[in-house]
């Protein structure tokens, strides 16, 4: 069974967060997104369920970063 993928968008509205911020994030290294073979981007369901474990937002953010 193939895992639930999200776009930036409906990943932005699970969490309550703006594509714009989505865009951000990635590019600091905070949540990455995946890349589709034609580079675009989306998001899974574990990421979505990694985020909500990780706490609130600064928590989240320390957190997806020292993920790298």
């Amino acid at each position: 069974m193939e895992e639930k993928v999200y776009s930036p968008k409906q990943f932005g509205q699970l969490i309550g967060r703006s594509v714009v911020t989505l865009q951000r994030w990635d590019r600091k290294g905070i949540l990455q997104a995946n890349r589709s073979p034609t580079n675009r981007r989306y998001y899974t369901h574990q990421q979505y369920v990694d985020y909500l474990k990780a706490g609130d937002e600064k928590g989240r953010a320390q957190a997806f970063s020292e993920k790298k």
